[in-house]
């Protein structure tokens, strides 16, 4: 046993958090004819989330976890965990002005919930000299084409949720811009059909 929950996280838990709202597992009660549901590692990180909001020390003992793989070497050093470069980057979004973004939170831009639909933005953002949103999503690993389809529901769900409740109706559609730990080649592939969803690797942004 490596943690024991003193407060597990319940159904009504999983049926009040807007993110899994449409989750397969819950919406078959977690019975299904297969062996098991695949869980996707965005939804082992909300879970993660939920336990951690319940039980405050979950959270330290998966920092713990992590820093030990880091020193194992199994990671770079410096960015331990995508949650730490989601903190840092939230507190200096001024990082990516050389890369031709002015970017703000938008309202509570971290970890936006998408209301009526699976999935919460790592950073939603707004461009104050473009005049369109951008959604960033972080990976610490190399960004792939689950990583461009992802990122491309996200544009989506924000053109048709929030492009047009700005005070002035916004011209430029919203764009995603994936920053990882380097690409594939499947991602690379995506990337060509579209000009709306961009890239940057860790190393640009000077993270480790």
């Amino acid at each position: 046993m490596l943690y024991k929950f003193k407060h597990p996280i319940l159904i009504q838990d999983l049926r009040n958090d807007p993110y899994l709202q449409g989750w397969k597992p819950l919406k078959a009660r977690f019975q299904s004819r297969a062996p098991a549901f695949r869980i996707l590692p965005e939804d082992w990180e909300r879970l993660s989330v939920l336990a951690s909001r319940k039980n405050p020390g979950y959270e330290t003992f998966l920092k713990d976890v992590e820093h030990t793989i880091a020193d194992q070497g199994t990671k770079k050093q410096g960015i331990k965990c995508e949650k730490d470069l989601k903190e840092r980057l939230a507190r200096n979004l001024g990082i990516l002005k050389p890369f031709g973004y002015d970017l703000e939170l938008y309202e509570k831009g971290m970890e936006y919930s998408l209301k009526g639909a699976r999935g919460f933005i790592d950073l939603l953002c707004y461009d104050r000299k473009q005049h369109h949103f951008v959604i960033i999503e972080l990976k610490n690993v190399q960004a792939d084409r689950n990583t461009f389809g992802q990122v491309s529901s996200y544009v989506g769900w924000v053109q048709g949720n929030l492009h047009r409740k700005k005070v002035v109706i916004l011209e430029k559609r919203p764009i995603g811009l994936v920053i990882s730990r380097g690409c594939n080649s499947q991602f690379v592939a995506a990337l060509r059909v579209t000009d709306r969803i961009k890239h940057l690797n860790l190393s640009d942004l000077g993270f480790e």
